[in-house]
């Protein structure tokens, strides 16, 4: 399956050929579709004084659970650290007195 993603020109500096995306469709909003970025777009589109661009995300769909003109909402992964410790931020830390 393809799913058509419009990705703001805020963030499509980011997205690259081959980035894993997840996306959700209201029908099954508890099963989450995987796939990856197989084209994006160099053209803009502009619609009320938004800029987008195209970003086509290729989604192997074995049950056939998604059917065309769905709407869904992506999510693209452009970084991902592992084996890294997460910390909380410590400047708001000791404040006070």
């Amino acid at each position: 399956m393809q799913v058509d993603a419009n990705v703001s020109e805020k963030d499509i500096g980011e997205v690259k050929l081959s980035d894993k995306a997840t996306s959700t469709v209201e029908s099954f909003a508890n099963h989450p579709f995987t796939g990856e970025a197989t084209q994006i777009s160099q053209s803009p589109r502009t619609i009320e004084d938004a800029v987008t661009y195209d970003v086509v995300i290729s989604a192997p769909n074995p049950d056939l659970l998604l059917k065309p003109g769905m709407t869904a909402t992506i999510r693209i992964v452009v970084d991902r650290r592992d084996d890294v410790l997460r910390a909380p931020d410590q400047t708001s830390l000791g404040k006070g007195t």
